[in-house]
């Protein structure tokens, strides 16, 4: 599943703690995790957060007064993973790191990690490693509750926007590129992130700059809103892979709207 971690940037050193004990779930590909330090130089903040938004299946909240505090944290992330999550489309997991009054109706409707919602920097643990532990376990058991989901019931595109005209430049200049491919093998679209990318259709869409040590191509930052766009109109399924690639694959029902 792919997770969105949202957090204030003054609980940045709970992050890495949460990443590293996270590693056996993702070298077992059960999870696939996003925060905004994914976002390379020169990329749109504002645009690839949102297509992480899009993309992700569990929001996974780091709770603290820093977090509430944050408008950014609380009414825009927070927000957009509570439409997800009254839609069907997505979880939210929120994980206590400090001490704080968080019982509030939003977040308190969600059972919060670690156990009994005890924060991860307080006297009820022995040691931090102690707690992240214990939300490793609770997300091990929710991951693996939820790994034979079909891919037909993860997100899926509603009425009238399936199969729509993408709005997105980039993303319309993608989709003609994918379908200009008439075999199976060549419409498939594979993202190797944080490195050069690889695959018929990638090479061609975005320039392999990266390879000579050069900056990310414009494009490449654009990449991700793009493919966002043509998942929520149903153009692309959810992709799948593991925390080293991704696999987009399109959609075998598509079809291009009458002109």
């Amino acid at each position: 599943m792919k997770a969105f971690i949202s957090y204030s940037h003054d609980d940045a050193e709970f992050l890495e703690k949460l990443h590293e004990h996270l590693a056996a779930l993702r070298r077992q590909t059960l999870i696939e995790t996003w925060t905004d330090r994914e976002i390379d130089a020169g990329g749109v903040i504002d645009e690839e957060i949102s297509a992480a938004i899009e993309a992700a299946d569990i929001f996974i909240l780091l709770v603290s007064s820093s977090f509430i505090n944050s408008d950014y944290c609380f009414k825009k992330e927070f927000q957009r993973a509570l439409d997800k999550q009254k839609a069907g489309k997505a979880l939210i997991v929120p994980v206590v790191i400090r001490p704080c009054d968080w019982k509030i109706p939003e977040l308190r409707q969600f059972k919060a990690l670690p156990k009994d919602g005890m924060a991860v920097d307080s006297r009820h643990w022995h040691n931090t490693d102690e707690a992240f532990a214990d939300i490793a376990k609770g997300l091990r058991s929710l991951l693996e509750k939820n790994q034979n989901e079909p891919k037909s019931e993860q997100i899926k595109p509603s009425g009238d926007s399936q199969f729509a005209e993408p709005s997105l430049p980039l993303a319309k200049e993608l989709l003609d590129l994918i379908l200009k491919h008439s075999t199976q093998e060549e419409q498939g679209l594979t993202e190797i992130l944080r490195d050069s990318p690889e695959g018929v259709l990638f090479r061609a869409f975005i320039p392999n700059t990266t390879a000579r040590g050069e900056a990310p191509s414009v494009k490449k930052s654009l990449f991700a809103p793009a493919v966002a766009e043509l998942i929520r109109l149903g153009w692309l399924l959810q992709p799948e892979g593991n925390h080293a690639f991704r696999i987009y694959e399109l959609n075998p029902e598509s079809r291009r709207p009458a002109q």
